[in-house]
């Protein structure tokens, strides 16, 4: 069920509006970037790109009055997840980097500049020589992040990804960049525990992430897409995708400008905006 049209759409909402985190799923495009703003004060980024000629990320984090970063998660490196990256470091004060620490093979002079930013920022930077699945990253007092799935080895680029599992009280969120069926399988094996309230669909709802045992092991009550028309051909998210996922409430970044998720003490409300 694809929640498509403007509006309000909540779980068991009530009128407390302290302790809120927020986490908005931008529309850069065709790409991924999501900024989590925490109870405590801390704003995580988790990528900056798009394939599409689009909003940079940027551009909303300073009509947000964003300019420093807690922590920039970067969860591999192609330019759907990483082409405004740089745009970000000009921008914002960022305190630490995670990363896999494995190279483009899309656009290499892109990745290069990335990494010249990173080293330019000077700040701390972690990647799978320094986490590993199973971590929970020192980012917030108030929301936990933990490290699900990294590895630079793995055959294709897309299964290299970070994944981040994300508490607050009784909201659960996993993020899972592109990851695609054999690491979506692997993690499965770790036994780590997926089961969440919310899940960012795997690859931009293309057919090769989300498989049916993935979603057994998540159980999410909603899932939220972030896609555009950027993508070629065939578009996404894909119909195998739609019909695996027909039963679960789907919020799609292309509609709007972004899809918002506020979560408070034991409740969460999602809406576009």
């Amino acid at each position: 069920m694809v929640v498509a049209a403007a509006g309000f759409w909540i779980i068991n909402t009530d009128d407390e509006k302290d302790n809120k985190l927020i986490v908005r799923f931008l529309n850069i495009g065709h790409g991924l970037s999501v900024l989590i703003q925490t109870p405590d004060g801390k704003n995580v980024l988790i990528d900056a790109g798009s394939f599409d000629v689009f909003k940079s990320t940027a551009v909303f984090l300073e009509d947000l009055n964003v300019s420093k970063l807690n922590a920039f998660i970067i969860t591999h490196p192609h330019p759907d997840h990483v082409s405004f990256a740089v745009d970000v470091f000009e921008l914002c004060e960022v305190e630490r980097v995670y990363m896999p620490g494995n190279a483009d093979n899309l656009e290499p002079e892109l990745w290069s500049s990335v990494m010249n930013a990173t080293v330019a920022e000077g700040c701390p930077v972690y990647n799978d020589a320094t986490i590993s699945p199973g971590d929970y990253l020192d980012i917030s007092d108030d929301v936990t992040f933990r490290v699900m799935w990294v590895n630079t080895n793995a055959t294709r680029v897309n299964d290299s990804c970070i994944v981040i599992r994300m508490d607050y009280r009784d909201t659960s969120f996993l993020f899972t960049a592109d990851i695609e069926w054999a690491a979506e399988a692997s993690m499965i094996g770790l036994g780590l525990d997926l089961n969440v309230d919310i899940l960012q669909v795997a690859h931009h709802g293309v057919d090769s992430g989300t498989s049916p045992e993935f979603l057994n092991a998540s159980t999410p009550d909603v899932a939220i897409i972030s896609c555009g028309q950027g993508y070629g051909i065939p578009l996404v998210p894909q119909p195998g995708v739609v019909e695996r996922l027909n039963d679960i409430p789907t919020f799609v970044t292309m509609f709007n400008s972004m899809v918002v998720v506020e979560v408070n003490d034991s409740d969460y409300s999602i809406y576009y905006r």
